[in-house]
């Protein structure tokens, strides 16, 4: 068998290692497909997850994964939960009624403790995630914002209840996931 010209071997080396990184992307790709997934992690089949907020200060906002989704926790002021009951004539949903929350958390302030709102971090408009928008943030041309969440795509805001306001694109509340206080201070995400 007659040897290669050296310019024919290149060639072939080329085509070889080419074809052999696009196999590893498209396996590499198709294991993050498969990764990502419901129920492909452990915490998404029936699992929980704990978060202590004894360190949350007022206003803050921590994030956490929860099922594959990030869930958010806002420690409210004193202010912000006596301003929760002004705000509902600007809200499209104040009562909650076509909102998805545990039924010990259809109230006002959408919590089982109304310092703490637990609400999955992405907005019901077009689940983009969310940022919290402190008083002194408000969104241009807002009046009276007392903080709330903004949709980051589409702009959607919510006040510190996750609550809609009218005339957005989003039509319903955040989503309240499951949870309880299993402390003073710690709350089990995934529990109903």
């Amino acid at each position: 068998m007659a040897e290669l010209p050296t310019e024919n071997r290149r060639r072939l080396v080329l085509r070889v290692a080419v074809k052999t990184m696009g196999a590893l992307a498209l396996l590499a790709t198709a294991l993050m497909l498969l990764k990502s997934l419901p129920g492909s992690e452990p915490s998404a089949r029936g699992g929980v997850a704990i978060i202590s907020v004894a360190d949350l200060a007022a206003g803050e906002v921590r994030l956490l994964q929860w099922q594959g989704k990030s869930v958010l926790i806002l420690r409210r002021s004193d202010t912000m939960v006596a301003q929760l009951a002004a705000e509902e004539g600007r809200l499209l949903d104040p009562h909650s009624v076509r909102s998805t929350q545990p039924v010990a958390a259809r109230n006002r302030a959408r919590s089982l403790q109304p310092h703490y709102f637990v609400a999955l971090a992405y907005g019901t408009d077009m689940g983009c995630p969310l940022e919290w928008l402190p008083e002194d943030r408000a969104p241009r041309g807002f009046r009276g914002w007392n903080g709330g969440f903004r949709e980051t795509c589409g702009g959607s805001l919510y006040d510190p209840a996750g609550r809609v306001y009218r005339g957005q694109g989003a039509k319903r509340n955040l989503i309240v996931p499951p949870h309880r206080y299993i402390s003073a201070d710690q709350i089990e995400i995934g529990i109903q």
